[in-house]
């Protein structure tokens, strides 16, 4: 007689439910758990009257999320790195020595269950897509490219898309000494400043400043002119 499959001849990490592909990795499925002992050396935790293999509705595998509180010593949260007997498992993370507390069991985030294959990618040589999103996200720190980086790309000065009060100041010879960049029309915070510095009646230096949110001084740039006659001949530029 042909025998067929029973729960028995199944093993649990054979299959990926709909529970844990949609778990956000705080779905608890198990709780409740006494705590007997954890040990540093082997990292190993030791509960009490449990099945965590052997009863189909409490199998716990790698990478399952075991919760553990109140014990002397060892609260935290820690990945299950292997299952060792129905009440022995270890975990992955350094775990101190203690005794008694309660044990609860949470899905990983279901992401961390589906393959990637990193080849090409410059980010990220996870082989999940959780990985891979932590290690996206870690590339875009500050919400993209830095402020260092931002300042190399040839782009348009950012003065074009900012609302703001101009006001021009003239000095001897009405020639034209600041142009100040205000937020409003009452003056109150600098966003930008130009000041011109002349030989005659020729721009000789000018030095622009940028102000930051705060209205203090973000950066400046000194321009100085030389001249051929009446032609600018060079323009050497400085930031500090």
């Amino acid at each position: 007689m042909t025998r067929g499959l029973s729960k028995n001849d199944i093993s649990d990490l054979d299959f990926v439910d709909a529970p844990e592909l949609e778990s956000d990795g705080q779905s608890t499925f198990l709780t409740g758990f006494t705590v007997v002992s954890t040990t540093s050396s082997t990292k190993r935790v030791v509960l009490l009257d449990v099945h965590i293999i052997n009863d189909p509705d409490q199998r716990v595998e790698p990478t399952d999320i075991i919760i553990l509180a109140g014990t002397t010593g060892a609260d935290g949260v820690y990945t299950v790195a292997s299952v060792i007997d129905d009440v022995t498992l270890s975990v992955e993370e350094a775990i101190a020595d203690s005794t008694g507390g309660t044990a609860s069991f949470r899905w990983p985030p279901g992401a961390s269950r589906v393959g990637l294959d990193p080849t090409g990618l410059a980010q990220t040589t996870a082989h999940n897509v959780q990985d891979a999103i932590k290690d996206l996200d870690g590339a875009i720190t500050g919400g993209g490219i830095t402020e260092a980086q931002h300042e190399l790309l040839d782009t348009l000065v950012h003065e074009i898309d900012e609302s703001s009060y101009d006001e021009v100041t003239y000095g001897s010879g009405n020639l034209v000494s600041t142009y100040i960049v205000w937020e409003t029309a009452a003056k109150m915070k600098k966003i930008r400043e130009e000041q011109y510095t002349y030989a005659g009646s020729k721009v000789s230096q000018s030095v622009t400043i940028q102000y930051d949110g705060t209205g203090a001084v973000k950066m400046t740039v000194t321009e100085t002119y030389t001249y051929s006659g009446s032609r600018v001949t060079s323009v050497t530029r400085t930031k500090s």
